[in-house]
């Protein structure tokens, strides 16, 4: 599908449910090379009125993946993804976004890009994918308007609610934290629009869920102080479904005055979904502004 707005870009037909309901997204790509642009607004942001970092991981993952071969024939499944940020977005001013195919093998793609606005790099990311038959990763799904929220598991009844400012968590939807086996505990119930169109998790959804369950527990364990994501980490070990709660236990490795260091895995009914590692700037929240 063309686009007005982006001349000369298209969208996938059909669109990953989570890539349309977060973004939408749109590309273009020749050879090795592809570039993606999107709109960010209002429901793209975080509490201090800035582009919101999982969306921007989620653009990243997006054109990565394209440039390592996702094509109406393929999909590239997400294998292993490093992202650092390196500036602000705001809303209301498109956002681009560039990769390259650096080396392509028999089963993975390496692939490096960056994603900037009005010239100003905002991430540089890089990430390992390998190539699946669209066809293949098809065969027997689930269609997302056939899966009922009444399907799924709801947070335990002693979970509480993480109250979040963010319009972009708020978007993509809510997060309640609590104990398991004594440990700090947070878990999202899942979604259709959480998924692709193989019928699984989204990467993009499962990065998110792990930058938001990283950043509420480093604000309960700095007293309040906002985390700004500065450098992000994902190994993809298994494929989520729509059903079963995310859930994940962050390990706080070192919190110091200016900054923190994490580290956990996004778990789900039991099965490691992702793994992930994560630095962490840490600011007084009446210090945040948007640019």
């Amino acid at each position: 599908m063309p686009d007005a707005l982006f001349p000369g870009f298209i969208q996938y037909e059909p669109a990953d449910p989570f890539e349309e309901y977060a973004g939408p997204f749109w590309y273009r790509k020749a050879e090795t090379r592809a570039q993606a642009r999107m709109l960010p607004d209002k429901q793209h942001l975080n509490s201090g009125g800035m582009v919101h970092g999982g969306l921007l991981m989620s653009f990243a993952d997006y054109v990565l993946a394209t440039a390592a071969g996702a094509t109406e024939a393929k999909f590239a499944l997400t294998v292993a993804l490093t992202c650092q940020f390196l500036n602000a977005g705001r809303p209301g001013v498109p956002i681009e976004a560039e990769a390259e195919e650096i080396r392509a093998g028999k089963t993975l793609s390496f692939v490096r890009g960056t994603v900037s606005q009005e010239g100003k790099i905002l991430l540089a990311c890089s990430g390992t994918f390998r190539p699946l038959q669209r066809d293949k990763a098809l065969a027997g799904r689930q269609e997302p308007t056939a899966l009922k929220l009444s399907d799924r598991e709801e947070p335990p009844a002693d979970f509480r609610f993480v109250e979040r400012d963010s319009p972009f968590l708020k978007h993509v939807g809510d997060s309640f934290v609590g104990e398991r086996n004594g440990k700090r505990t947070i878990v999202q119930p899942t979604a259709p629009h959480m998924l692709n169109n193989g019928g699984l998790m989204h990467g993009g959804m499962l990065m998110n869920f792990a930058d938001n369950a990283f950043c509420t527990e480093i604000a309960l364990a700095t007293g309040g102080k906002a985390p700004i994501t500065t450098t992000f980490t994902a190994e993809f070990l298994n494929a989520g479904k729509f059903g079963p709660l995310l859930e994940s236990q962050v390990e706080s490795l070192k919190i110091s005055e200016r900054s923190a260091f994490v580290r956990g895995l996004v778990m789900q009914a039991g099965a490691r979904l992702l793994s992930y590692s994560a630095m962490i700037t840490l600011m007084d929240r009446k210090a945040l502004r948007a640019p």
